[in-house]
């Protein structure tokens, strides 16, 4: 958004100074967007809004949506100007997600993050997880049941740098283990829990040249090949009973794969691992798949601390450009 000879010489807000990182793609795009001869309302102050709403939270947004409420309440310096509500929908459906994903590729690749060493000498690791988002009954793009109405969001946790790598939105019957195949990267080990995964996706996991490590079913039907020994460091052995590991293989598996299989107890729970990674000690293995909590973590930062409980959007369109919004955010706060 331009700024007048007279704000132009005052000194940045620190609102200003925390979009810095990500003005200059924003700026790129809006440079290179088709123009409508009527529309006033640029992507760059659409933008600046969505960024607004998740710092401060959604009572800002709503306020610039009344142009009488917002009079006096909201601070000159962030320059922010009030918009219909009619006008805001117009944006979401008019600015493309995709303006929205390239700030969440550009952040994710350009500012170099601190990483935990331990993790980054295991490779590049993806927590994933799925869970459902319940809407009003009127978001029938959301199909879920006759009775109600949800969203399925299957969020990626890049565990190396603890930073949200992405976000897919889906209708609530939208199956986790294709979010799975979309997220899947070469070199990359996913890590998910028993609810999304099934033996149906080592083939297409393997086949990109990525890694798994999946928590399976107690009902996971298999065949052992060869017992492997798996002996846990000292000071850990108390924690896990009953620890086994073997090379198998699974009967619906359409390609003949020699997997290796964890097998452990924890009080009154039992554990099944599965992955291909035979460099991963058996320690290892368990701990990867105990990190994976960190994605469910991430879920309640983006609803809870920012406000990414309620939709600023109902459309299918616009609901996407909320979440990547949340992710931008979250970087740019670390």
């Amino acid at each position: 958004m331009k700024r007048t000879p007279a704000e132009s010489h005052q000194d940045p807000t620190v609102f200003e100074k925390f979009l810095e990182p990500v003005q200059a793609v924003v700026a790129q795009q809006e440079h290179e967007r088709s123009r409508h001869h009527n529309a006033t309302f640029t992507s760059q102050e659409f933008f600046r809004l969505l960024m607004d709403s998740s710092v401060s939270g959604l009572p800002r947004i709503a306020l610039l949506r009344n142009p009488d409420l917002a009079t006096g309440l909201t601070p000159p310096e962030l320059h922010l100007r009030s918009v219909p509500r009619s006008t805001l929908n117009e944006a979401f459906e008019r600015v493309s997600p995709d303006r929205f994903r390239a700030g969440v590729v550009f952040l994710l690749g350009a500012r170099t993050l601190q990483t935990i060493p331990e993790l980054a000498a295991l490779g590049v690791l993806y927590c994933m997880e799925g869970s459902l988002f319940p809407t009003v009954r009127s978001l029938r793009w959301a199909e879920y049941k006759s009775t109600c109405q949800a969203l399925k969001r299957h969020r990626c946790l890049e565990l190396n740098r603890l930073i949200a790598g992405d976000i897919l939105v889906g209708s609530g019957k939208a199956r986790a283990r294709d979010a799975l195949r979309q997220l899947r990267r070469t070199g990359v080990t996913s890590i998910a829990d028993r609810g999304d995964v099934c033996v149906q996706l080592f083939p297409d996991v393997l086949t990109a040249q990525a890694h798994v490590l999946f928590r399976m079913k107690a009902n996971l039907t298999y065949r052992v090949h060869t017992e492997l020994a798996g002996p846990l460091p000292t000071a850990v052995r108390g924690l896990f009973g009953n620890v086994t590991e073997a090379l198998i293989s699974c009967p619906n598996d359409p390609f003949p794969h020699r997997s290796r299989l964890v097998s452990f107890r924890v009080g009154k729970g039992s554990f099944l691992l599965l992955t291909e990674r035979n460099d991963l000690t058996t320690y290892q293995v368990i701990v990867l798949s105990a990190y994976q909590w960190h994605a469910e973590l991430l879920f309640r930062f983006l609803k809870r601390t920012l406000p990414g409980i309620h939709l600023i959007n109902h459309a299918e369109h616009g609901v996407p450009i909320q979440f990547d919004g949340l992710l931008i955010v979250a970087r740019l706060h670390l």
